[in-house]
């Protein structure tokens, strides 16, 4: 097949309303004055060519590559034909345009926007901005171009059960590694060692082959670079990774996720998103949870003096949650319950048995604060029971704790639905872990198996992490219960 592919002039949005284009970037004069978000500019979508072979550096032997012990990220290992394939091999920019493309339409949600008579739908997500900002620097680095092709053929691999755009986007990140070894060794950290990071994030969440502690480490070196790079007169795109960075560990520290006593103050400050914004208010309560929680894992040698300050303190945060959400419940939008005629996920039916009808919601944000309210409240139920069983060595019977963990199960579905992208069914994977911590401790074997079959069927979509992570539960259950499932 050759020659080029055909593409358009003119960013999605103009060329569905059918007026010119000034092709600005990141973002077009157009887009801007209506104060929407430009989805940028795409060709159309078909693969002309995979690869272009670039020759190997002779004098680079495999002995001594095998000599350097500079610590770093772990490459991650190719299938078994990897050695046929140059560690150099890059994808044409033509294909590499074709493939972002095909990522961005499969990967994110999408809202709609009335503009002129006529819907204009665009992405949405702090990762979506992110990700079309480092493609617009990225032709000046080799590191993050690799680490881009990387997470966009990989996703698309896993997504698609795709070997061989797997196989390719495993190369790429590979030589982005080996690339950013010369960097460590050079100590030459810079912008687009930050943006690479970043992207390396969402590799392992998609392709997580050596657990959930790798995408830990990843998001450890991305906390500290940006204590190292940020300041205050920094670029929107910094502003951006930060604050999208502050909810990442927000609300993996508040539940219990990673801990809170490693993580910098910069990382925990509140994200600083609008005034009026639900989601800037939930992540501000769940940022006080993160608090607590380092409070609690500060004490050595708990006393009652201690302990019933903790319990408090959780007390009242459990009361500034309900009290917050009664006020904002409907600029939030309540949840409905899903029709008989609404599209729900074929794949994954709602347990209606054991959750209930399934939530229906107003919108993808909506969905989200909801999970972040009922995960919130779950963290503080899980602390405040700890607390009376050490202090009042009691048994864990709380039933609160298994009720907001059913209301997230109940809208699992709305997340599985197809209009969501692969976006949605990365969004669950951190949700779900604390989830089935009560359904552990009080030995709810069925909806235990109901989370475990989700973690497959999101590992099934692309979402590699929950693989890692359904192993892990496991063993929390056999550890819990001395029995297998």
């Amino acid at each position: 097949m050759g020659g080029a592919p055909w593409t358009s002039t003119g960013c999605e949005n103009c060329k569905k309303s059918k007026v010119k284009c000034d092709m600005g970037k990141p973002q077009c004069g157009r887009c801007v004055k209506r104060n929407i978000p430009c989805p940028g500019y795409r060709g159309r979508l078909f693969f002309q060519q995979i690869f272009t072979q670039t020759q190997p550096d002779s004098s680079r032997s495999p002995e001594s590559e095998e000599r350097k012990t500079i610590p770093g990220p772990a490459p991650i290992p190719t299938p078994e034909r990897s050695h046929t394939v140059s560690p150099t091999s890059i994808a044409s920019p033509e294909t590499c345009m074709q493939i972002s493309s095909s990522y961005i339409n499969s990967w994110f949600p999408t809202t709609n926007l009335r503009e002129r008579g006529m819907d204009i739908c665009y992405p949405i997500g702090d990762w979506y901005w992110i990700y079309q900002n480092f493609l617009q620097v990225s032709s000046n680095s080799p590191l993050l171009e690799r680490a881009l092709f990387a997470v966009s053929a990989i996703s698309l691999g896993k997504l698609h059960r795709d070997d061989a755009l797997l196989h390719s986007g495993i190369v790429a990140y590979n030589d982005s590694i080996r690339i950013m070894l010369d960097m460590i060794q050079q100590n030459a950290l810079s912008e687009d060692f930050l943006f690479a990071t970043v992207t390396f994030q969402m590799i392992e969440v998609v392709h997580c082959p050596h657990g959930l502690g790798t995408f830990l480490s990843h998001v450890d070196a991305t906390n500290r670079l940006l204590e190292r790079l940020y300041n205050k007169s920094s670029t929107p795109l910094m502003n951006t990774i930060l604050n999208n960075q502050r909810k990442l560990v927000i609300s993996s520290s508040a539940p219990g996720i990673s801990s809170p006593k490693e993580i910098s103050p910069l990382l925990l400050e509140v994200p600083e998103l609008e005034s009026s914004s639900s989601e800037s208010e939930v992540f501000q309560l769940l940022a006080t949870i993160s608090y607590i929680r380092c409070q609690a894992e500060d004490i050595q040698e708990p006393t009652p003096e201690t302990t019933q300050s903790i319990l408090a303190e959780c007390l009242a945060q459990k009361q500034k949650i309900l009290t917050w959400y009664y006020q904002r419940k409907e600029a939030i939008g309540c949840p409905s319950l899903a029709s008989s005629g609404e599209s729900l996920s074929t794949d994954f039916p709602p347990a209606t048995h054991l959750f209930g009808t399934p939530y229906s919601f107003s919108g993808f944000e909506s969905a989200r604060t909801h999970m972040l309210f009922w995960g919130g409240l779950l963290s503080l139920e899980d602390m405040i029971q700890e607390i009376n069983i050490m202090t009042h060595h009691a048994t864990f019977e709380n039933g609160l704790s298994e009720f907001y963990a059913d209301e997230i199960c109940r809208s699992i579905p709305y997340f599985l639905t197809g209009r969501r992208g692969a976006w949605g069914t990365t969004t669950l994977v951190t949700f779900m872990i604390p989830v089935v911590r009560p359904y552990i401790r009080l030995q709810r074997k069925e909806k235990f198996e109901y989370c475990q079959n989700l973690f497959q069927i999101l590992a099934d979509h692309g979402v590699g992490m929950a693989s890692g992570v359904r192993e892990t539960v496991l063993e929390w259950w056999k550890s819990y219960s001395g029995v297998s499932t």
